[in-house]
């Protein structure tokens, strides 16, 4: 016999009232303990609060947060440490996290031009490349390397074949750093207090060494290193040296190689540093360069070049005033005038130095002007290729590729030379054996070049014929 009418709707009612219990409260339902419909049941009844199944709250759990349940609704009451509620959607709860969030950093909206870690914006101070590996020193004070670690030179406790990164990783033991230098398969930094530290492998080491503080240097201002050596330019104007001192790297008037910092003959009014594979050179206050070290292919611009002509001490480059910046490269030497020329002497590799066409690949002993380079802010010098600056904020490249342009031809003169892509106003141009790097204006860092290593930074190995943004 089928069921009354009112049999039918007193078993719908009842559907109801149990769907209620599993579902959840609505406005004035209340559950209790048990989970069975009641009115004032025992976990709250409507605008009571408490976190549970309140109202029309639910669960009432949002997203890295605090919670509880009034009125009805899920209210944020707090966020998790190191999140934040930035668009005022509270369903969303906390949705930012505020410790890397490049737009959101530490508090909302507070951006970052370039990375945000550990809630503090997070920018590039300076960079230096190896043989096939880069440095740079960031805005927190850490050192971070990547690219090749054969020998340690990233100096994060690793090295040997298979040791490579491709992304940054940090240098242990090393905090507030300000500028970096590499060269060859050696590293080094200048900290805060004016010291300096060192890792990888120098001429001296029988193996990979940690950062450890070069004795004999203090008050530094400027580091620089050369392939198993390094100087660093004090705050009175005196240079020192350490490491290989086959051909007189140091300075000193000896050949002898020291581990500790021995002073450089004569120099001591020096405003800035930079080093070769094995040739050092210095600019002065009266804007002249002096250079020491191998001279094999003429680096030293003194007028004389070949085996056993190195100097042990600095001698002045000939037929040079006006300088105002300094560069030496693998095995040659560049520099920018007053006027904004570029000038260059040793090697002629790939173009390297010139004194206009034809370029017939003669070594050079002495300054020639490279005048395709017209313009010039500044100049860098790497081991295969050269880069210069311009005063209207593009970047020119020749010599061995990847140069930056997008091809892969060789534009081996300083007449064809290229402009790199996309890269406009950089505050600092780094070059390495066949990589290079730019630090923008607002800390990024962006490297093109050849990558098997993964130097270049963004995590692959595969060359970059553009700049990409190293990853932070």
């Amino acid at each position: 016999m089928l069921p009354a009418p009112a049999e039918l709707v007193g078993a719908a009612l009842a559907a109801v009232v149990s769907a209620s219990a599993v579902i959840g409260c609505g406005r004035g339902i209340d559950m209790n303990s048990s989970n069975t419909g009641s009115v004032g049941g025992d976990t709250g009844t409507e605008g009571g609060g408490g976190v549970g199944n309140h109202g029309g709250c639910g669960s009432c759990e949002l997203p890295h947060a605090t919670s509880t349940c009034s009125a009805g609704d899920c209210v944020l009451v707090a966020c998790e440490s190191g999140f934040a509620d930035c668009d005022g959607v509270e369903e969303n709860g906390c949705e930012v996290d505020a410790s890397t969030d490049a737009s959101n950093c530490g508090t909302c909206g507070t951006a970052c031009a370039y990375s945000c870690q550990s809630a503090e914006c997070f920018a590039s101070l300076d960079v230096a490349l190896g043989a096939a590996f880069s440095c740079a020193a960031w805005s927190d004070g850490a050192t971070k390397c990547w690219g090749w670690n054969q020998f340690g030179q990233l100096g994060n406790g690793a090295y040997g074949l298979g040791a490579d990164e491709a992304t940054p990783v940090s240098v242990v033991g090393l905090t507030s750093v300000v500028r970096v230098a590499t060269g060859g398969r050696y590293a080094c930094a200048l900290r805060t207090d004016g010291s300096v530290w060192c890792w990888g492998m120098s001429a001296l080491s029988m193996a990979p060494e940690p950062a450890s503080p070069v004795d004999g240097v203090a008050n530094a201002v400027e580091v620089r290193v050369g392939t198993g050596y390094g100087c660093a330019r004090l705050s009175s104007g005196t240079v020192k040296c350490w490491g290989g001192n086959h051909w007189g790297e140091l300075g000193d008037g000896t050949t002898d190689s020291s581990s500790s910092a021995v002073s450089v003959s004569g120099m001591s009014d020096a405003v800035q540093l930079s080093l070769g594979i094995a040739h050092s050179c210095a600019l002065r206050p009266d804007q002249t360069v002096w250079c020491w070290g191998d001279n094999y292919y003429g680096q030293l611009g003194d007028g004389t070049w070949g085996e056993g002509v190195g100097k042990l001490t600095p001698v002045p480059v000939v037929n040079l005033s006006s300088v105002t910046h300094i560069a030496a490269g693998g095995y040659y030497s560049c520099v920018r005038k007053s006027d904004a020329s570029l000038w260059c002497w040793g090697h002629h590799k790939a173009g390297l130095v010139a004194d206009g066409p034809p370029y017939d690949g003669t070594d050079k002993c002495y300054p020639s002007e490279v005048p395709e380079m017209t313009g010039a802010l500044d100049v860098a010098a790497g081991r295969n290729h050269t880069c210069a600056r311009m005063l209207d904020g593009a970047v020119r490249c020749w010599g061995v590729q990847p140069l930056g342009d997008g091809t892969t031809g060789w534009y081996l003169e300083p007449s064809q030379a290229v402009e790199v892509t996309g890269l406009v106003a950089p505050v600092q141009v780094a070059l390495g054996d066949v990589h290079s790097c730019a630090r923008k204006n607002d800390g990024s860092l962006w490297c093109w070049g050849s990558n098997h290593r993964g130097q270049v930074g963004n995590g692959t190995g595969t060359a970059a014929l553009v700049p990409v943004l190293v990853l932070p």
